[in-house]
This record gives C-alpha cells, structure tokens and sequence, in this order.
C-alpha cells in the first residue's frame, strides 16, 4: 500500500525541485545581467560570467538550490564578493584602512584605497525574487485546485 502522506506530496516535491531548478538559471540569468550592467570591468577575462551557475540538490527532505559566482583570480582569490561589496574603509567601512600598493597582473604597481562596490548579486536577487514568490504561488495553488477538485487522478 502507498503511503498516503508519501503519494499527498510527491506532487508538491517534484513541482517544487522543478521550481528551484527554474529558480537558480532566472537567478544566475540576472546576476550576469547585472554584472554587465556594473561595467566596464578592467581585467574582465570571461572567467566570472561563466562561473555563475546554479546547482539543485536534494537530499532526502530538502531541496536546496546554490547559487555560484566562484571564478578566482590569478592569484587564486575568488573575487565575487569583492566586486558586490568593494575593497577598503573608504568605500565599504570595513577592511584595509588608507592607501596601499597592489602589482596588477602586467606586472605594474598600483597605488589605491580601495574599490568602490559594483553590486550585481543582490540587485539581481531583488529583481528576480517577487517573480519567483509568486511562481511557487502558482505552483502551491495549482497542485491544491487539482487536489480539491479530484484532478490529480
């Protein structure tokens, strides 16, 4: 016999993940919109736009959704957050306080007191978040309609 509680929400679960899934490539879709939107970014190799992925896992009960922007420079430091936050006191009031020297990648010294923020993560989760509450809506509302009304059989 199939459990009543197991075969109730195998609809909700499968729709769910499917969500999630959809809701990780919108995200990441938005995230690289946005960050084309924060240019022109000097030293752009390509290497953030293509490490901005979305992975959905499920694990027994939960259904999480990651999304990535983990692209790391030469020097081996992811540098996402650096660009969503900026670099230095001056502009993020927190960090490396007054100036400093940084050899950029030609191998030439730099003299800086830090970067200004170019935020592409959280203006794209605030663009795309009301249409993805209003998906999960839908999807809740249509699996409870065809349960009420026997559609499901």
């Amino acid at each position: 016999m199939v459990d009543f509680v197991e075969a109730f929400y195998k609809p909700y679960v499968e729709a769910l993940e499917t969500a999630m899934e959809v809701a990780g490539d919108k995200l990441c879709e938005s995230m690289k919109k946005h960050y084309e939107m924060t240019g022109p970014h000097p030293f752009e190799t390509g290497a953030l736009m293509n490490s901005v992925r979305s992975d959905t896992v499920r694990d027994g009960d939960e259904i999480n959704t990651y999304v990535y922007a983990d692209a790391k420079s030469d020097d081996g430091y992811q540098y996402a957050e650096f660009l969503e936050y900026g670099t230095g006191k001056a502009h993020t009031g927190h960090g490396r306080d007054g100036f400093w020297f940084y050899k950029d990648r030609n191998g030439e010294w730099h003299m800086t007191n830090g970067m200004d923020a170019k935020p592409f993560i959280h203006p794209a989760a605030e663009e795309v978040f009301p249409e993805l509450l209003s998906m999960f809506d839908e999807i809740v509302t249509d699996i409870n309609v065809r349960k009420y009304k026997g559609w499901d059989k």
